[in-house]
């Protein structure tokens, strides 16, 4: 039998090195955590190695001093390979079926073991704390293994006064290592420029459909301009390498995609940081029994009947049955007529668009609408 060549075997060596990293993102969807002088027992390369790994296989690692975080690339896009994402989405099925039939203390521990991981790699770690119900189970979690962990509050100057007051208690409360950011411009600044976030999500061809056909500019930029770019900035300065978020799959198709496709820690290339979804596979379910169990604290808004607790005068679900715009009326009254005498006709057409003229909303925002327009005439004539 002859005999492999030297070269034959340092690419026998990268191909085992590779079949582990990609077991590991299969079986967890979280990288492999490897000490940089256990590589060769760990993979059977050494930290030379590395590169010469990633020119051939399609691979992605992370450093910092002592550790590396190594993951398959995500998949091909859906145009080059159709079933490359519904390939990895199975696995991932897969492995939400087997943690649903656990126990919430069960779930708990995987959450705290992905904490411990991505806190291995980390030296410089932050958790985002938007003051919604996903987010306090997070901060909760991670405190558990480092209470002083810095913890960001984007305050985009859309926020309910609720969230402001409820954030600003919490961090006395619960002695929180705070730091608020804040973007460089407003919410309504933006909007004049780039459109209004009304209904957009979903895909961008029903988006760029819906515009052509209402003649109404829709825009998203908004999320770049008050969330991504302030916290790209505190990144930057104080040279985070590592973010918790409460992001969970359950919550939409495109969390699931995302997730299957980078797994739940992974390297953003918008922060130029490390990312880590915790509790990616908790239900609603098991966020609200979490809450309940550890008694913490939540934000007001929902026992107001809000079931999303971001800016208030964004319009993206305004198609979904939990539409804020019911409880924005209900609850602030005033800030849901600031929106319908200055976007109304806008908010007002894009529902008509999708759900038809004879929805019971559009009906009510019309109805609103016109008691302002018939107060401005009435007012008109007064000072006439």
């Amino acid at each position: 039998m002859e005999s492999l060549s030297r070269e034959d075997m340092v690419d026998k060596r990268l191909e085992i090195a590779y079949s582990i990293i990609v077991r590991e993102f299969e079986e967890t969807f979280t990288p492999l955590l490897v000490e940089i002088n256990e590589l060769p027992k760990t993979l059977g390369i050494s930290f030379e190695e590395l590169d010469l790994l990633k020119s051939k296989h399609q691979i992605r690692y992370v450093l910092n001093t002592t550790k590396v975080l190594l993951q398959p690339k995500e998949p091909p896009k859906l145009k080059v390979d159709k079933t490359a994402k519904i390939r990895r989405l199975k696995k991932l099925n897969h492995l939400l079926s087997n943690i649903s039939k656990l126990s919430l203390d069960e779930k708990v521990e995987i959450s705290l073991k992905i904490i411990r991981k991505s806190l291995a790699y980390s030296k410089n770690p932050a958790v985002a704390f938007s003051g919604g119900k996903d987010s306090i189970v997070v901060l909760h979690l991670v405190r558990q293994l480092m209470p002083n962990i810095l913890v960001i509050f984007d305050n985009t100057g859309v926020e309910f006064p609720e969230t402001i007051r409820y954030i600003k208690t919490l961090a006395k409360d619960w002695n929180l290592n705070l730091v608020e950011v804040r973007p460089d411009t407003s919410f309504w600044k933006i909007i004049s420029k780039k459109g209004y976030p009304i209904g957009g999500r979903g895909s961008q061809f029903f988006m760029k459909k819906m515009q052509e056909d209402t003649g109404i500019k829709i825009g998203n930029k908004c999320c770049y301009e008050l969330k991504e770019k302030p916290v790209k900035r505190l990144v930057k300065e104080k040279e985070i390498d590592l973010i918790f978020v409460g992001n969970r799959v359950h919550e939409s198709v495109m969390r699931k995609f995302n997730l299957a496709d980078f797994g739940a820690i992974r390297f953003s290339s918008v922060y130029n940081t490390v990312i880590s979804w915790p509790i990616f596979f908790f239900t609603e379910k098991d966020v609200w029994e979490y809450i309940k169990r550890h008694d913490l604290p939540i934000n007001p808004l929902y026992n107001m009947g809000y079931k999303r607790v971001g800016c208030w005068a964004c319009m993206q679900d305004i198609f979904h049955k939990d539409s804020r715009i019911l409880d924005l009326r209900k609850n602030h009254y005033k800030l849901y007529m600031y929106l319908i005498r200055n976007y109304g006709e806008d908010i007002i057409t894009i529902l008509k668009y999708k759900t038809g003229p004879d929805n019971p909303v559009v009906k009510l925002l019309e109805s609103d609408l016109n008691n302002i327009k018939k107060y401005k005439n009435s007012r008109s004539k007064d000072d006439s």
